[in-house]
């Protein structure tokens, strides 16, 4: 899938003057230079901070919620 993206652009670039397949270059540099000096979310942290956010939530809503998600009134036979 990548290489048929990329074989995609490359079509649209090879025809184009020399100055600005330079300025593609320096626009693709500088993305993937401030991807990488992005800090990344800690999936530990994230997890730390969501723990018990639905501690305060009423026991009820679980049934709210289950019986809000049956669509089907079907009885299911699985002998």
């Amino acid at each position: 899938m990548e290489n048929l993206i990329v074989d995609r652009y490359m079509r649209l670039i090879e025809p184009l003057p020399f100055e600005i397949k330079l300025e593609l270059i320096s626009k693709i540099f500088e993305n993937i230079k401030t991807n990488i000096n992005k800090p990344g979310v800690s999936k530990d942290k994230l997890l730390d901070e969501l723990y018990g956010s639905w501690e305060d939530v009423d026991d009820s809503i679980v049934e709210d919620i289950l019986t809000r998600r049956t669509i089907s009134e079907k009885e299911i036979n699985l002998d």
